[in-house]
């Protein structure tokens, strides 16, 4: 409880960087939320407006274990518990049903824009090669492998990562409930 607005944190258990897996649950992140056509915008803040954001992304860090984390806001007149039903309807429905073609074309394209995005000034490009790349793969042309990596995913390896890793059993959920909202519960 906190003097803020109400949120909903999802966060399941993953390997780290250097895991076979962990390409495919980068492409999952884009696939949940990378973009305005992603599957959780696209339901949850265009559809459904249910949410204000939401957002999925592998943290904390690569040094340490990780969590695949999903987070998001409800939208006036709409509970934390609808987000969390609305994201476990989606979840589901990515593990019976992999990412259609389209949507892994998208996620490529967004993947090689961001290449070139990242290499096209110094600064960009000494971050990347210096910062990333050396520092957990020890050579700097791990940065463009691992691109590659990403782009030769394919429906089923993403589909296989959210069967394996989003059970319930492997999921925390925190949720901020606003003081506001705790003491209107209260006063009833």
């Amino acid at each position: 409880t906190f003097d803020a607005e109400p949120q909903i944190l999802m966060g399941w258990h993953v390997p780290e960087p250097d895991h076979p897996d962990y390409p495919a649950l980068e492409v999952l992140a884009h696939v949940l939320t990378g973009g305005n056509t992603s599957r959780l915008h696209r339901r949850l803040v265009l559809e459904e407006r249910a949410a204000t954001v939401v957002s999925a992304s592998l943290q904390p860090g690569g040094l340490d274990p990780q969590l695949f984390v999903i987070g998001a806001a409800p939208a006036e007149s709409r509970t934390v518990a609808d987000l969390e039903r609305l994201i476990d309807e989606e979840i589901a429905r990515l593990q019976a049903e992999p990412p259609a073609d389209s949507e892994l074309e998208r996620i490529r394209n967004q993947l090689e824009a961001g290449e070139v995005r990242r290499l096209r000034s110094n600064l960009g490009l000494a971050f990347q090669l210096a910062g990333s790349a050396s520092a957990y793969d020890g050579d700097w042309r791990a940065t463009f492998r691992y691109t590659q990596r990403l782009l030769a995913l394919e429906a089923a390896d993403v589909q296989r990562v959210a069967r394996t890793y989003f059970r319930p059993e492997n999921r925390t959920v925190a949720i901020l409930v606003s003081t506001k909202e705790r003491a209107g519960e209260e006063e009833q």
